[in-house]
C-alpha cells in the first residue's frame, strides 16, 4: 500500500513505481490481464493497494556483470513485484502530486518530443528509445542527458539576470532562485539536480554572507550532504560521473579560463572531462571512445544552448513541438551514425586495483598541474592506457565459462588468448519488468571486462532461438572471425545469418583447434533440429569436456555406437536437463565427474527435470545449474570450479 509515483507502458507491460514510507517498490502488471481498465484510470498521486508476489532484484549473474540490485539501491528500491491485483484506496492527492500530474499532462500535449521533455526537464531518460540511449553511451555523450550543474546554472543565471533588471536586491534574487530550484528538485529528486541545487544554495549563502569559502570546499560539503541524504547514490554511475567531472572542472577552472576563445575553452573542458572520467568509464564499461572528445565539441553547445532551452519553450508553447523535434531528430540520427564508427573505440578491460590506484594518482597529478601551472598533462595517462591495452594480450590462461543466459545456452572457451563462443543465448528477462538483450547484460560486459576484443570462432549448435538469437547483437559489438553452423537443413534464423555473414557448416568427424584445446565434432544430420545439434568433445591437458547442445537420448545412442569416448570430466548436459536427455546408458558409459546445466529461473519447461537430477544423484555426479549458481567458470589445468556471481 502506498502512493503511485510513476506509471509507464513498457511493451506488453505497465511498470508501476509505488512509494511506501521511505522506500519504493517497482511492480509490473500485464496489459492483457483483468487490471487493464484500472491501470488506464490510475494517475500519479493515487493511493493504491497492490497484491502480488514480491521478489528481490537480481544481482550480477556473471563476473563484472550488471547488478540490477545495486542499480535500484540508488533509487531506494529494494523489492520487485509481479502484480496480480490493483485496488485504488484513495484518489485524493496532495498539492505536490496535483502539480506533478499537471506537469505530466502538459508534457503529453507535446506529441513528438515528450520523451526528451522527460529527459531534460524531469531527468528521466527512460522514455528515450533504448537504441538511441545506447548510441549516446557509445559516443561518450550520455552525461549530457543528465540535468547537470551547467543546465541548472543556465536556469539560475537567466532568473538572476531577469530579477536584477527589475531591481530586486541580491539577497532576494538568490533566495527566490533557491526556492525555484528547490521546487524543481522536488519534482525530480535526481542526484544531479540535488547536487546542483545544494551547490547553488551553499554558493549563494557563501556570497551573501561573505564567508569566503573556496568553491572546491563547497563542492566537498555538497558531496557529503548528498551521501547523507542517500548513501546508495554512490552506486549510481551518473552520480559518480557528475561529481568526479564537476570536481575536476572546479579545481582546473583557471586552466579552462586561460583558453583563447569559447571553442578553445570548450576543447579544454572536453579534454579535462574525458580524462578525469577515465576511471569510471573503465571500471563500469571497460572501454574508451577517444572520439568523444571531438563529439563533445559539437554536442555540448548544441544540447546546452539549443535542445535544453527549447524543451522549456515547448513545455510552455506546445505548438513549437515540430521545431524541437527537427533538432531532436538530427541529434538522434547523428548519434546513431557516429555510434557505428568503431575507430577510436578501444576495449581495455576492467582495471585491477593497482591500475585504478595509478589512474587516481595520475589524475591528482594532472589536476594539481592544471591548478598550479594552468597546464593539463593529459599525455600522462597514455603509458598506463597502453599498459592496460597490452595486458590482456599477454594473458595465456585457459578456462571454460558457461554463461547464465536464462533459458538458453552460451559457452566460452579460452586458451592462449584464443576465444571460442558456443551459442549466444536468446532474449532473456533480466528483471521482471521487461525483456533485455542477454549479450548487452551478460556476454558483452564480461568479454569487454576481460579485454577480449574479438571472437576467433563462433559455433551455433543449431537453429533454436535460445541458442543463436543474440548472434547479430554480438557481432555488432565484438568482431567474429569464423562462424560455424551444423549441417542440418537450415531454419529461418540460420538462413538469415547465412545471407548476412560468411558461414561454414560442421559435420561429423571435423576437428577444430583453439590454442591448447582440441575439439572433435561427433554428431551428424539426424533430420531433427535438436538431435542434429553440434556435439563437441573438447580435450585440454588430458581433461575431457562433452558439449551436448540440445541433443536427446537418440543422439546419445548414435554417438555411443559410433565412437569410443571413454569417461569424461565435464558433461554439458543436453537440452537444458530435459528428461529426453542424459539417459541411463549414456551416463553409465561416459561417467562424468561434473554435470553443468544451463536453465532459466522458473522456466516454463520445468528444466532441469527431476528425473535427470535423480540420475546424477544416483551416480554421485556433482551437478550445477545456472539458475541456481549463476555463470560457471572452470580453470585449466587445475579443473578448479568457481561461481561467477560477483
Amino acid at each position: 500500500m502506498g502512493i503511485l509515483e510513476k506509471v509507464q507502458v513498457e511493451g506488453d507491460n505497465i511498470k508501476i513505481i509505488l512509494k511506501y514510507q521511505h522506500e519504493r517498490i517497482v511492480g509490473v502488471c500485464y496489459l492483457k490481464n483483468s487490471n487493464n481498465k484500472i491501470v488506464k484510470k490510475i494517475s500519479v498521486g493515487d493511493y493504491l493497494l497492490l497484491t502480488g508476489k514480491l521478489k528481490l532484484p537480481s544481482d550480477s549473474r556473471v563476473e563484472n556483470g550488471f547488478s540490477y540490485k545495486n542499480y535500484l539501491k540508488g533509487k531506494k528500491t529494494y523489492y520487485l513485484m509481479d502484480i496480480s491485483d490493483i485496488k485504488v484506496i484513495s484518489e485524493k492527492k496532495s498539492l505536490y502530486y496535483i502539480l506533478k500530474e499537471l506537469l505530466e499532462k502538459r508534457m503529453k500535449l507535446v506529441k513528438k518530443s515528450s520523451s526528451y521533455l522527460h529527459a531534460f526537464i524531469l531527468g528521466d531518460n527512460s522514455y528515450v528509445k533504448e537504441e538511441v540511449r545506447k548510441s549516446f553511451q557509445k559516443n561518450g555523450i550520455s552525461h549530457l542527458f543528465a540535468i547537470s550543474g551547467m543546465h541548472v546554472s543556465i536556469i539560475s543565471g537567466f532568473l538572476l539576470s531577469l530579477l536584477k533588471k527589475i531591481s530586486w536586491k541580491e539577497k532576494q534574487r538568490h533566495t527566490f532562485v533557491c526556492f525555484i530550484l528547490f521546487m524543481y528538485l522536488t519534482f525530480t529528486f535526481s542526484p544531479s539536480i540535488l547536487r546542483a541545487f545544494l551547490f547553488f544554495l551553499l554558493f549563494s549563502i557563501n556570497r551573501m554572507y561573505y564567508f569566503y569559502i573556496k568553491p572546491f570546499h563547497l563542492f566537498l560539503v555538497t558531496f557529503t550532504i548528498c551521501l547523507l541524504i542517500n548513501p546508495y547514490f554512490i552506486y549510481m554511475i551518473g552520480f559518480q560521473y557528475s561529481f568526479l567531472i564537476s570536481g575536476s572542472l572546479i579545481i582546473a577552472g583557471d586552466y579552462i579560463n586561460e583558453g583563447k576563445n569559447y571553442f578553445h575553452k570548450l576543447l579544454r573542458t572536453s579534454l579535462l572531462s574525458f580524462f578525469s572520467s577515465i576511471i569510471i568509464s573503465l571500471f563500469h564499461f571497460y572501454e574508451l571512445n577517444f572520439l568523444s572528445i571531438i563529439y563533445n565539441l559539437f554536442y555540448v553547445p548544441f544540447i546546452t544552448f539549443i535542445i535544453f532551452p527549447l524543451c522549456f519553450f515547448v513545455l510552455l508553447f506546445p505548438f513549437l513541438d515540430s521545431i524541437l523535434f527537427f533538432f531532436l531528430n538530427f541529434l538522434e540520427q547523428s548519434s546513431l551514425c557516429f555510434s557505428s564508427i568503431s575507430f577510436g573505440r578501444v576495449i581495455l578491460g576492467k582495471p585491477s586495483n593497482l591500475l585504478l590506484l595509478l589512474y587516481v594518482m595520475i589524475l591528482f597529478f594532472c589536476l594539481w598541474k592544471a591548478k598550479c601551472e594552468k597546464k593539463f598533462y593529459w599525455v600522462s595517462f597514455c603509458p598506463l592506457i597502453l599498459v592496460q591495452f597490452i595486458l590482456p594480450i599477454l594473458s595465456i590462461n585457459s578456462y571454460f565459462m558457461m554463461f547464465d543466459v536464462g533459458q538458453g545456452d552460451s559457452i566460452l572457451l579460452k586458451s592462449r588468448n584464443k576465444i571460442m563462443l558456443i551459442d549466444t543465448g536468446g532474449i532473456g528477462s533480466f528483471s521482471s519488468m521487461k525483456k533485455r538483450s542477454i549479450t548487452e547484460q551478460v556476454t558483452i560486459p564480461y568479454l569487454k571486462s576481460k579485454g577480449i576484443r574479438k571472437i576467433d570462432i563462433l559455433i551455433l549448435t543449431h537453429g533454436d532461438y535460445d541458442h543463436l538469437g543474440e548472434t547479430e547483437n554480438l557481432i555488432k559489438q565484438i568482431p567474429v572471425k569464423k562462424i560455424y553452423i551444423n549441417n542440418n537443413s537450415l531454419n529461418y534464423f540460420e538462413r538469415r545469418l547465412k545471407k548476412k555473414y560468411s558461414v561454414e557448416q560442421i559435420g561429423a568427424d571435423m576437428t577444430l583447434q583453439l590454442g591448447d584445446i582440441l575439439l572433435y565434432s561427433l554428431n551428424d544430420n539426424l533430420q531433427n533440429e535438436n538431435d542434429s545439434s553440434i556435439v563437441l568433445l573438447a580435450e585440454i591437458f588430458s581433461i575431457k569436456i562433452l558439449l551436448m547442445g540440445d541433443a536427446s537420448c537418440k543422439t546419445e545412442e548414435k554417438i555411443l555406437d559410433k565412437y569410443d569416448i571413454g569417461t569424461v570430466d565435464i558433461l554439458k548436459v543436453g537440452h537444458h536437463g530435459s528428461k529426453t536427455s542424459s539417459c541411463e546408458g549414456f551416463l553409465s558409459q561416459i561417467q562424468p565427474h561434473y554435470a553443468f546445466i544451463s536453465a532459466g529461473e522458473d522456466n516454463k519447461f520445468g528444466h532441469p527435470h527431476q528425473i535427470v537430477l535423480e540420475r546424477f544423484q544416483k551416480r554421485k555426479i556433482k551437478y550445477f545449474i545456472t539458475s541456481k549458481e549463476g555463470s560457471i567458470k572452470v580453470l585449466f589445468p587445475s579443473l578448479l570450479y568457481t561461481r561467477c556471481l560477483k
